[in-house]
């Protein structure tokens, strides 16, 4: 009996440390990755002119005379900083449902529009680290 009890008591401990080193791996994934996203829509913002990031955004998306691939860019930070005042802009250029995923140096996608219009509106999960750039 008292082998059994010792066995299960290091399996148990065996079992515990190795989901703590699993669940500190998982955490340190996650962080890494919401830490690259932030950087991304960090960059976006400090490219932009004005003070305001999302109305610096807007008008990139609005500027015809960016690429294709920096007006989807700035659409995509607009998503996930999820701002309600990005809507009238996306919104214009939004003309239905993506079939597909476009190249995004030869056309305004349809597909990052659409995430951008249902983040501005539901909220996107990450928009709580950009509280600095609004």
């Amino acid at each position: 009996m008292f082998v059994l009890l010792l066995t299960i008591t290091k399996i148990n401990r065996t079992g515990v440390k190795v989901f703590l080193a699993t669940a500190a791996a998982i955490g340190a994934l996650i962080t890494l990755t919401l830490s690259i996203i932030c950087g991304g829509v960090g960059e976006m913002c400090k490219k932009v002119d004005n003070g305001d990031c999302v109305v610096g955004l807007i008008s990139k998306v609005e500027d015809s005379s960016l690429s294709f691939g920096e007006r989807n860019r700035a659409i995509w930070a607009l998503g996930q900083l999820a701002d309600k005042r990005a809507l009238p802009t996306l919104n214009k250029y939004f003309k239905g449902v993506p079939l597909r995923r476009e190249l995004p140096e030869r056309e305004l996608s349809q597909y990052e529009l659409e995430k951008a219009i249902k983040w501005c509106t539901e909220g996107n999960v990450t928009s709580w680290m950009y509280f600095k750039y609004r």
